[in-house]
Formats: structure tokens, sequence, C-alpha cells
């Protein structure tokens, strides 16, 4: 019998082609099906009750906290566990979670124990990703809570957005709860932030109702913040500010107040002869006579003696 050679099938060119199948994500379901299944896991991360059971490799691509304990003669490298005390339970499991499946669930009742835990294993993209939601969720009744988290746990800029929304909606954010909780470094940021337009009226309320939320231990603070509004208008000053009791009591703060008053331009010339009544005038005329001294009391006497 003959049996025939099979033909050769010749190519000819010179062309390569190359192909890339993204992998990725098949790589990274792979990664967590294996630690679901606990399958090749070689450490463990225990918090309160739970035990979770993991690989090194993942820890230490994604956080640059388990990096160093990892690649290190720390002891939890040696022991092959970590325990992460006083930390809430259920944020650790969501944050090494994250780590399997880049995913995470945030809310206003877990974000504090979230940020916690993300910030001590350094994870950057779920406290961004909080950063997002805080800025999202934020309204008048939590801007103060999220103003504390900004400072403690997120970015310079975070508190920056934070404090603007405060000041654009201040006539709002003093009545409400929390108001009084707000630090003073706090409010002399959305003091700082105030523009020629910004409405002193309200600035000096908000002031003022602080300081009367703990009188024995804010009420020093009165000059100071008088110096950061700096500028009233006529009708703040008449209205609210030489009538309070926190500046009538403070010799400093008077003396700054009549600076302001005896500074009579054209322009708030008229404003001052508008506002005089029997009640300030007496007020008015008795800081005239002791300030004549410090201060040019010359045009505002024409006023008050008009």
């Amino acid at each position: 019998m003959t049996t025939s050679t099979p033909a050769r099938l010749q190519v000819r060119g010179k062309a390569v082609i190359s192909k890339k199948v993204e992998r990725s994500q098949a790589v990274l379901d792979a990664i967590q099906n294996l630690q679901e299944r606990r399958e090749l896991c070689d450490f463990e991360v225990r918090v309160g009750a739970k035990i979770l059971t993991v690989h090194r490799f993942v820890l230490q691509i994604s956080s640059e906290y388990f990096r160093t304990m990892l690649q290190t003669d720390m002891v939890e490298a040696t022991q092959g566990y970590v325990e992460m005390k006083d930390m809430d339970e259920k944020s650790v499991v969501s944050c090494v979670r994250f780590l399997y499946t880049g995913e995470i669930d945030v809310e206003l009742d877990n974000i504090h124990h979230l940020l916690n835990a993300a910030n001590l294993m350094q994870l950057e993209e779920v406290k961004s990703i909080c950063y997002e939601y805080c800025i999202s969720e934020m309204n008048v009744e939590n801007c103060i809570d999220i103003l504390a988290l900004s400072k403690q746990f997120l970015y310079k800029e975070s508190s920056k957005e934070v404090v603007n929304f405060i000041l654009r909606n201040l006539s709002k954010v003093i009545d409400t709860t929390v108001f009084n909780e707000l630090e003073k470094e706090d409010l002399d940021s959305v003091i700082n932030c105030n523009t020629k337009s910004s409405n002193h009226t309200v600035l000096w309320v908000a002031v003022s109702r602080w300081i009367s939320g703990d009188e024995a231990s804010r009420s020093h603070h009165t000059l100071s913040f008088l110096n950061l509004i700096n500028e009233f208008e006529v009708d703040c000053l008449f209205d609210l500010v030489i009538t309070n009791r926190h500046v009538l009591a403070s010799k400093e703060c008077t003396a700054l107040v009549a600076r302001s008053l005896f500074d009579v331009t054209k322009e708030k010339k008229e404003c001052v002869e508008a506002r005089l009544n029997v009640c300030n005038f007496i007020l008015l005329k008795q800081w005239t006579e002791i300030y004549r001294s410090v201060f040019d009391t010359t045009t505002f006497n024409e006023v008050l003696f008009s």
C-alpha cells in the first residue's frame, strides 16, 4: 500500500500580530474567589469576633500599612495575623473586602468608623470615596460634623470646601442644634473666608450666638472676632454691636468699635445720622469723651450735634 505525504502548508509574510486580552477583572474575580473559599490564604485579620483569612500579597500591593507590616520584622508578619484593636468590626471587614473587590458601601451612619479604618490602613481610595460622598450629602444639619471629619481624616481642600459651604449657608447653620459644637478655629476660618459681599450682620449674629453657647469660656474671644470681621455696616454696628454686653464689658472691644464708628466718611455720615436716637446718643457721647485723645472724633461730633 502506498501512503501519501500530506502537503506542507506554507505561510509567507513578515507581519506579526499582537493581541492583548483584558484580564485584570478576571484576575481580580479569581483572587476574590480564592479568598471566599479560603484557598491559598496565608494571613489573618482579626477584628472583634471576626477572623478574616486573606492573602499577604493582596494586602501588600493594596495598603502601605500592611506592606510595612509584612515586609519587616514586625511581630504580625511572624505570627501570621494582626489584631485590629479598638476598631469597628464592620468597617474593617468593609475595607478588607475593598482590597479584593474595589467596592465599598458608604453611609453617614458608618462613615466615621469607615474613615478611621481607612486612615489606619492608608487606603486613600476609600478616603476619596468617603470625601465625595460627604460633599454630595452635605446640608446645613450635618456640615459641622462633616467639617470635623474632614479635619481629622481627609484633606485640606475638603475642609475649605466645607467651610465655604458653611459661610454660604451661615444664616441657616446658626439655627441648627450642632452650631454650638463648632470649634473656635473653625468659626475663625468661616469668618476669614468672608468677602466684601458677605453679610456682616449674619457673621456677627453667628459670633454672638456661638459665644452665648458657653459664655464662661468663650466671651474672651469677642475681641479677636471683632478684629476678624473688621468692617461692619453701620446698621449692624447700631443694631447689634454697640449694645452687645460682651463688647461693652471690654475696654479693648469698645475702643475697636468706637474707632470704626468715628471713622465717618461722607458715605457713612447720612447712615449714622439716621440711626441716632436718645439711647445710643448718650452712649456715643460718652465714647467721644473717652476716646477723644486716641481717635479724631471731630467729624463724629459734628454728626452728633448737627
